[in-house]
């Protein structure tokens, strides 16, 4: 039997650096530390930006780092 010859390459780890464009509500509330609740209420607002694909509902990650500075500045 043969072997197959590796090749040493450096192991690049899969998509950590990467930031999704869209979160689910569990994401959201995870990252923003806000209730689902509270997150429903944003997004009737229209406080954050958001789609249903389907059942799920997806929230834009921009939106909820703008909700911070909106905050912030208000």
């Amino acid at each position: 039997m043969s072997r197959v010859p590796t090749i040493n390459r450096p192991v690049q780890s899969p998509a950590h650096d990467q930031i999704p464009i869209w979160a689910t509500v569990d994401d959201a509330r995870r990252l923003s530390g806000i209730g689902r609740s509270k997150l429903y209420e944003l997004i009737a607002a229209n406080a954050l930006k958001s789609v249903k694909v389907g059942r799920r509902r997806l929230i834009l990650v921009e939106s909820i780092r703008g909700l911070g500075s909106s905050n912030a500045a208000a």
